[in-house]
């Protein structure tokens, strides 16, 4: 998925909807911010500013957007926790690089990568979202993907592994090493169980179920699956989990869709999953959105063999498949760069490209309702979206109250970080950013 996407993004990202401009809030300046009552000031990387107690998802904010709970912003440098109407919360490791911030599932916690350019370092900062300190741990490799245990105990991260490829570490709570080794790979997808400690790993071709954290070279074999590059996903409320099956001959681009039973190993086929696929599993696990390559086009057979005819284009399609009965049913037309799932499971969120750039939709079940045609920041879409199926493994864009959703967005030539009512109406800007990912909790 992710090499297949790379193009697509660069030339989206390059196109008419760069030029886009987005509504700004009237935010203090950061001068202004850092004379305001209550800025810490404190030595970067290590400290937090005091400020407002977090908002719930009952919050009212008073947006015009609307939105209840908080958004972490990062980039070009540092992190800023604000709310849904701009109202900075906390400023935290200014002046630095912060890469990946990551809520834990309950929002309670925060971890980034934080580097320090001038000093060489890379660490693994976890922020209190209570307090708002942060406490920083040395990092074993420059991670480029954390995601939270269920119940906040552990931490997958991927960083890169000495002489290429991919490794996994698991880290507690603290952001410190929880095992005694890692899992190294060519390509390396995880996903945790839900309400579990089980780690479910797609390491090159083949699957592996990890039990022991602390021991995670004893992981389980669960055999090859003829694909790589591909997230898999839990069901919640079972332990079966959905994987992409691929055909087993290196030049195909066949694949299957495939539930199997992580204790049985019994296993349902669900239907194609062509090309370049993209997966979200709903939060109900009764449904996943699913980006594939559609059927190909009947192609004369006497043509193709005297080589009259290029290989068939085959369209791109965004379906939501049943996950007990494999019955699919047509969302989008095209590629569906980002697939993610309401809190409720009850709306999708999908990214896509048009004529003009992007366009991003919202399905309701029965409809497919235009949100915006916003441009992401090449960040965002690089580091992000073209390895979307991994990272809506945890909730990201959504707002916990499903009100809105919120990413890092192109104002002119300068990313911002915005958020949009969900339901097509008000956006705004909340300064600088190229990435911001809304408070789960």
């Amino acid at each position: 998925m992710a090499v297949a996407l790379l193009g697509a993004l660069t030339a989206a990202c390059a196109g008419p909807g760069a030029d886009r401009q987005v509504q700004s809030l009237d935010l203090p300046t950061e001068q202004a911010q850092a004379d305001a009552p209550g800025a810490a000031e404190t030595e970067p990387g290590t400290t937090a500013a005091a400020g407002p107690a977090p908002a719930t998802a009952e919050s009212d904010t008073g947006s015009p957007v609307g939105g209840g709970g908080l958004v972490a912003v990062a980039g070009p440098t540092g992190l800023r926790i604000l709310r849904a109407d701009g109202e900075v919360v906390a400023e935290l490791a200014e002046g630095l690089v912060v890469t990946q911030p990551t809520w834990s599932r309950d929002g309670s916690r925060l971890v980034a990568t934080v580097i320090d350019p001038a000093a060489g370092t890379t660490e693994v900062a976890v922020v209190d979202a209570v307090t708002w300190e942060m406490t920083a741990a040395d990092a074993f490799r420059p991670y480029f993907f954390y995601t939270w245990s269920h119940d906040g105990r552990f931490l997958a991260a991927l960083g890169p592994r000495s002489g290429g490829g991919t490794s996994v570490d698991v880290l507690d709570a603290a952001g410190a090493p929880a095992a005694n080794s890692s899992i190294e790979g060519g390509s390396m997808y995880v996903a945790w169980e839900p309400g579990g400690d089980d780690l479910l790993l797609h390491a090159d071709d083949r699957l592996f179920l990890v039990s022991d954290l602390e021991a995670v070279e004893a992981s389980a074999d669960l055999g090859a699956v003829g694909t790589s590059f591909q997230a898999p996903a839990w069901v919640p409320g079972t332990r079966d989990f959905v994987y992409v099956a691929g055909s087993g001959d290196p030049a195909s681009t066949e694949g299957r869709l495939v539930r199997r039973n992580a204790d049985t190993s019994e296993t349902a086929d669900l239907g194609p999953a062509n090309g370049a696929v993209n997966l979200a599993v709903g939060p109900g696990g009764r449904r996943a959105a699913l980006s594939h390559a559609g059927p190909a086009p009947e192609v004369n057979p006497a043509s193709a063999v005297a080589g009259l005819v290029q290989a068939p284009v085959r369209p791109e399609r965004v379906e939501v498949v049943d996950l007990t009965t494999g019955e699919r049913t047509p969302v989008l037309d095209g590629l569906g760069l980002w697939l993610e799932w309401s809190p409720d499971g009850e709306r999708l969120l999908v990214a896509g490209i048009d004529d003009s750039g992007f366009a991003w939709h919202i399905w309701t079940g029965g409809t497919l309702e235009p949100l915006t045609t916003l441009t992401p920041t090449e960040t965002f879409a690089r580091n992000y979206m073209a390895f979307a199926g991994q990272y809506v493994e945890s909730p990201r864009l959504w707002s916990s109250d499903g009100r809105s959703v919120g990413f890092g967005a192109v104002d002119g030539d300068r990313p911002v970080a915005v958020v949009i009512s969900a339901d097509g109406g008000d956006f705004a800007a909340l300064g600088s950013g190229e990435v911001a990912f809304w408070n789960p909790g």
